[in-house]
């Protein structure tokens, strides 16, 4: 005696229960690929707050380049490091 499974959406259809599990089995290894574009909405004081951290950040690496610099040339027209420490104290007190 087979058992008849009726599904929910139809009531008419009676399917073997051995097909119902068939079924649902090579459903189970199926898979599926999709391809699409996704779309990420930011809010702007977010976008203002990164591009203020960049410009921060540059600037900052503007200024120590410039100090190294200024350092570097100092030391060349003092005559070295020795030279460039007396003629600073000089400078400062006068």
């Amino acid at each position: 005696m087979a058992r008849h499974y009726k599904e929910p959406g139809n009531l008419n259809t009676g399917k073997m229960i051995s097909e119902v599990r068939e079924n649902k089995m090579k459903t189970q290894m199926t898979a599926v690929r999709t391809h699409g574009t996704t779309r990420t909405d930011e809010r702007v004081d977010v976008q203002i707050s990164k591009i203020g951290f960049v410009v921060l950040g540059l600037s900052s690496c503007a200024i120590g380049l410039w100090a190294a610099a200024s350092l570097v040339g100092g030391l060349i027209a003092s005559g070295g490091p020795v030279a460039l420490v007396v003629d600073w104290l000089k400078a400062v007190t006068g």
